[in-house]
């Protein structure tokens, strides 16, 4: 059998269970006026950060040979490579939240400067499909992303619709479309589905 088709498959049934897991708290309510990632996607940061370090941790103390002094290098590159790769996303998953209320939407980041819009402000909701994120963007420039993985959506997607100012409405179809599916809990299939979200609602 194929390789290929082996690993294709494998990703197949992995790949949904593990979006499924990860956006499985979206529609839990937490505190009001509020969004942050969940338990399980701060898990799979976690995971993701200490998976490749404790791997080698582990084939270290299982193999009883002494390592060899040129050996090291590639072990501590490797455990470099695990950090590297995970430690962004454990960020993400434990730094970043959002706030909002009824003058403005707030988000606190590791990435950049703590950023606010007022909802008066914004002129246009766009859905990144390629980065799978929803842009909150202002005449000024500043842009807020709000992800599908976020705890908190279907009462954060009610209030948005119900606060953004009409010239965001008539430029954002697709980002109504969006906060829709945030309202009705069904913000994790945006992450899987190729379908527009304006032909989901």
């Amino acid at each position: 059998m194929n390789d290929g088709w082996i690993i294709g498959a494998i990703i197949a049934v992995v790949l949904p269970v593990a979006i499924r897991f990860l956006t499985s708290g979206a529609a839990r309510p937490i505190e009001p006026g509020t969004l942050r990632y969940g338990t399980a996607a701060k898990a799979f940061g976690l995971v993701m950060t200490a998976a490749l370090p404790v791997m080698v941790l582990v084939i270290l103390i299982v193999d009883k040979k002494p390592t060899r002094a040129e050996d090291l290098g590639w072990i501590m590159l490797i455990i470099a490579m695990g950090l590297g790769l995970g430690a962004p996303l454990l960020l993400e998953f434990t730094r970043v939240r959002l706030e909002y209320d009824e003058k403005v939407l707030r988000i606190v980041t590791p990435w950049s400067r703590d950023r606010s819009i007022d909802w008066a402000d914004v002129q246009q909701v766009r859905w990144r499909s390629s980065l799978k994120w929803l842009d909150f963007r202002t005449a000024q420039g500043t842009v807020i992303h709000v992800s599908p993985l976020l705890s908190g959506l279907p009462a954060f997607g009610t209030f948005a619709l119900n606060r953004l100012p009409e010239v965001a409405q008539l430029a954002s179809p697709e980002g109504l479309a969006v906060l829709t599916l945030f309202a009705r809990g069904r913000g994790g299939v945006l992450l899987m589905s190729p379908t527009p979200p304006i032909k989901m609602v």
